[in-house]
């Protein structure tokens, strides 16, 4: 038997001992931020620079990794920044949100992208929010490079080239790591491939509005000026709970399933069964109380389709003004059930 090369061994055993050294890293360090003296506290601050030297020296012994001349500097001086007139406007519900996740888990490692004019190339979102930030005493630095040189042209692929995580992304994601809720999430749009995911999320969490139906408000009770804008700083929106991996698996899954099978019955009827907003109207009627599926295919089935048939429209309420038609087409006024949504 030929012996195993000694220096493929010992490659594969540094190679090991360097990944377990970063997940100890990941799984342990916590970098406890002061914001009244803007920095790490002392006590953090050398275990946490010698973990990280000790794992950058392992990775570029084991891999023979060059390092780059490119620095990354930083600063809390958020004027010495300019903005870039050719820029596109600022997003402000996008500096929140970044602003946000900030407060939330702390500061990535995503420089921003300046020239030698300290313009702006990439990252003018990133900076706002930062600013915003320091504007409620909540400084973080900023983390930046010095691209001399660069202009509109790099400034336009930037943007051109970026492209935000979607939610099969997320789906993908949850799914590898072992999300529980996430993985029969999957299970269930595999047994259904008619199935869009919006139309499968309006089914998992029984809401119209799919998972990210939960509303949440944030105030501070100040205001800000970001790049010469006024912003109160109150945000309203729906929480991001599918792309946060806070989605839980419902209590009646399998009436959900039972629930699926039922819309895909109406198919030889209606070929717009499977659209997003179709779904979401069998969704308030599953929950609306004596609603009666058999009842409502019969009807469909009967002179009710006939006359009232179901075709494309736009918006949940006019689907369920449509299938409010058949549903009590020829009924005896004690059986009349007027389908509505829900306020």
């Amino acid at each position: 038997m030929k012996e195993p090369n000694k220096n493929f061994l010992i490659f594969f055993k540094d190679f090991f001992g360097v990944l377990k050294k970063v997940r100890i890293f990941a799984s342990v360090i916590d970098i406890d931020y002061n914001s009244k003296t803007k920095k790490i506290m002392k006590s953090e601050t050398k275990s946490i620079k010698t973990g990280r030297q000790e794992i950058i020296n392992d990775l570029v012994n084991a891999f023979g990794l060059v390092e780059s001349k490119e620095k990354i500097y930083e600063s809390y001086d958020y004027g010495i920044f300019n903005y870039r007139e050719t820029n596109r406007d600022l997003d402000h519900p996008r500096v929140k949100r970044i602003a946000d996740n900030i407060l939330e888990k702390g500061l990535l490692f995503a420089p921003i992208i300046v020239n030698e004019n300290m313009e702006v190339v990439d990252g003018q979102h990133r900076l706002a929010a930062l600013k915003y930030l320091e504007s409620i005493n909540r400084p973080y630095p900023v983390l930046f490079s010095i691209q001399p040189g660069y202009t509109n042209a790099q400034m336009i692929s930037f943007n051109k080239n970026l492209d935000k995580w979607k939610k099969r992304d997320y789906l993908k994601h949850y799914v590898v790591i072992g999300s529980r809720a996430y993985v029969e999430f999957n299970n269930f749009l595999d047994s259904f491939p008619w199935l869009p995911q919006t139309g499968a999320e309006a089914l998992f969490a029984m809401n119209q509005n799919g998972i990210n139906s939960q509303r949440y408000k944030s105030v501070t009770g100040t205001t800000s000026n970001i790049n010469g804008v006024e912003i109160d700083n109150e945000t309203i929106g729906r929480r991001k709970t599918f792309e946060n991996g806070e989605m839980t698996v419902p209590s009646n899954l399998g009436e959900l399933y039972k629930m699926a099978q039922n819309i895909e019955k109406i198919a030889p009827y209606y070929a717009g069964y499977n659209r997003a907003f179709f779904i979401r109207t069998m969704v308030t009627l599953f929950k609306t109380e004596g609603f009666d599926f058999d009842r409502f295919m019969k009807k469909l089935k009967g002179t009710g389709g006939t006359k009232y048939p179901l075709t494309n429209v736009g918006t949940v309420e006019h689907y369920r003004e449509k299938i409010n038609l058949i549903y009590n087409h020829g009924v005896a006024k004690a059986d009349y059930l007027e389908l509505r949504l829900p306020k």
